[in-house]
């Protein structure tokens, strides 16, 4: 008889663990990861992930064979909880994943009207039939895009402003959140930021900003590693897109961090922002994968789950 699968809250003991259990996926996922512990913490740590207070591992016999990765986004008209699952490839077709499904859909009161969204790489075939099972349904795409040679752009902004590196982000974290929230507004992932949220994301990354008559109207959030450039974002306000601005502040940013060959820069965009991957094209980025952000409803799950049953 195969030992039971018991599902709890992470732990930072977990972390070994969790990086162990993304190996073994990989190799046989190759697009989900890997993950080093040095990033699993840093992205625990992400304000919207709470420490984690969200994620859950399924254990058997002593072994962690799974993780859900989760946190709650109040989107405009309703509650999503975004879900990412990863489970053991010994150890599926064994309920793992929907144990630990179900678990975080406990979370919220049965009363509450719940979406649920997740990503899945479309190399990640065992992630995509798993949702399809469920029914969840693609709703848009993030395409990765790498940089390993910077496109120079010399057309200036169609409109009067500077640009220049702050080094004080949190304290410009109030304009950060505020342009955020009205440039991806109405992106699938979108999650508005308050200013505290905002100020955690920042501190410590490169930010450089765009300013018309002493107001910033766009700022470019990159993280450095050793060997590879994150933007992390790019927002310019909606009345002043369209001219040129965000190329612009793209290319300073990069130039500035030495962003090419031997720093490869590298980016997630949606499918449904034609305009922002057309802008990273021109300045050299190119598409490398594919994750497909799915949806549905909690109510949705648990008919396709007791249909299993």
């Amino acid at each position: 008889m195969r030992p039971a699968v018991a599902v709890r809250q992470i732990t930072e003991k977990d972390t070994d663990e969790i990086v162990a259990l993304y190996d073994r996926v990989v190799a046989t996922e190759p697009g989900l990861g890997p993950v080093s512990a040095l990033a699993w913490e840093r992205f625990v740590r992400q304000p919207q992930n709470h420490n984690g207070r969200d994620f859950r591992v399924a254990q058997s016999g002593g072994r962690l064979i799974g993780l859900a990765e989760s946190h709650l986004k109040h989107q405009s008209d309703q509650i999503v909880r975004f879900c990412k699952l990863v489970v053991d490839p010994a150890c599926r077709r064994r309920g793992v994943g929907t144990s630990l499904l179900v678990n975080l859909m406990k979370i919220e009161h049965p009363s509450v009207i719940l979406g649920l969204q997740s990503l899945a790489s479309t190399e990640w075939t065992s992630g995509l039939e798993f949702l399809n099972a469920l029914d969840f349904r693609h709703v848009e795409s993030e395409i990765g895009m790498r940089c390993t040679e910077l496109v120079p752009h010399h057309s200036n902004p169609t409109c009067p402003v500077s640009i220049v590196r702050v080094t004080d982000a949190p304290s410009y974290a109030r304009h950060f959140a505020s342009i955020h929230n009205a440039a991806y507004r109405d992106d699938a992932a979108f999650q508005p930021f308050t200013t505290e949220a905002m100020s955690q994301v920042v501190e410590g990354g490169e930010l450089w900003i765009a300013c018309a008559s002493s107001r910033v109207v766009a700022f470019c959030h990159l993280e450095l590693e050793p060997h590879l450039v994150w933007l992390e974002s790019l927002a310019v306000l909606p009345d002043y897109q369209g001219k040129g601005l965000g190329t612009a502040l793209a290319v300073l940013a990069l130039q500035a961090v030495s962003a090419g060959a031997d720093r490869p820069a590298a980016l997630n965009v949606s499918s449904k922002n034609p305009r922002a991957m057309a802008l990273y094209s021109r300045i050299g980025f190119i598409p490398r994968r594919e994750m497909r952000r799915f949806s549905a409803s909690r109510s949705d799950v648990l008919g396709a789950l007791a249909q299993r049953e």
